[in-house]
């Protein structure tokens, strides 16, 4: 495997939690007609157009038309530690990557060896011990905390394994936690979270509670709460791990059709069939990324 250094490439704080409730009734077709990137119509209310659009229409570095971007992400001798009572726990001992707008990175690794930690920190949810960590340019390991909280709310989209759906609310009302944040008005809310159900096939969900969802659906609105705000990244650890094989292959349609519309993805897995999905498959391997061969 190639260690990651120099190569040019590749949780929802939508302040909702939630347990995972049980399975429902059978699952509705995916969207199998989310548009492809483009510059909204002013006005517009199309979810997968505005992602793009915040991508400033930069074309995925592992799609056709890959051109020199902006960086995304930017990790050099990266370091997490923590300290467990007399012993010090380094699960992430020397990362090096650099993650472009547009692409597609998965990683995988035996469990417990740092995945979800190296997520958090790319999330702005944890800082690291030591070396640099870059989101667009800024350093989130000394920014001050406002703006790693603007950053989470506006800027990155969390989507995690147990779905993190709060029970009592509807699946619109879930999706509108992820605008919480931005004080919009309540008209643009309830037109981001009506289209953004519509394009994830859910539009006849939005008044079902979780409970009311198959896993499968239940993944899709825990996906349109990410994405609702138009964020420059979505963070995935383990989505389809709670699915069986046909759901899962829908979430990853989804997520690819995202992709393939600008969003940049790094999604944390143990499945291979996720990670064969991907343009830039990693693996961390004793703290360090490598190149899955």
């Amino acid at each position: 495997m190639k260690n990651t250094t120099n190569t040019a490439a590749g949780t929802q704080a939508a302040g909702a939690t939630g347990a995972q409730t049980a399975g429902a009734p059978n699952e509705t077709q995916p969207a199998t007609g989310v548009p492809a990137a483009g510059n909204p119509t002013p006005g517009s209310q199309n979810q997968v157009g505005a992602t793009a659009s915040s991508q400033n229409g930069v074309a995925p570095q592992n799609g056709p038309g890959a051109t020199a971007s902006p960086v995304t992400y930017r990790l050099e001798h990266v370091v997490k530690e923590f300290r467990l009572k007399r012993r010090v726990v380094r699960p992430l001992r020397d990362v090096n990557v650099t993650v472009r707008p547009g692409e597609f990175v998965t990683i995988q690794g035996v469990t417990g060896g740092g995945k979800s930690t190296l997520l958090q920190l790319l999330g702005a949810l944890e800082r690291p011990t030591s070396g640099v960590l870059e989101f667009g340019g800024v350093n989130l390991a000394s920014a001050p905390d406002s703006q790693l909280q603007a950053i989470r709310a506006r800027e990155i989209g969390f989507v995690f394994q147990n779905f993190n759906l709060i029970p009592t609310l509807t699946a619109a009302e879930n999706v509108d936690m992820g605008l919480e944040p931005l004080g919009l008005p309540a008209e643009e809310r309830r037109a981001r979270v009506s289209q953004v159900l519509a394009e994830l096939g859910l539009g006849d969900r939005a008044d079902h509670r979780p409970n009311e969802l198959s896993g499968g659906q239940q993944q899709r609105v825990a996906i349109a709460r990410a994405i609702v705000k138009h964020p420059r990244v979505l963070l995935a650890d383990e989505p389809t791990g709670n699915l069986d094989e046909r759901m899962r292959d829908d979430i990853l349609a989804i997520l690819q059709h995202l992709n393939a519309a600008g969003l940049t993805l790094v999604v944390v897995t143990h499945d291979s069939a996720v990670a064969h999905r991907a343009g830039r498959p990693l693996m961390l391997v004793n703290g360090m990324l490598h190149s899955r061969e």
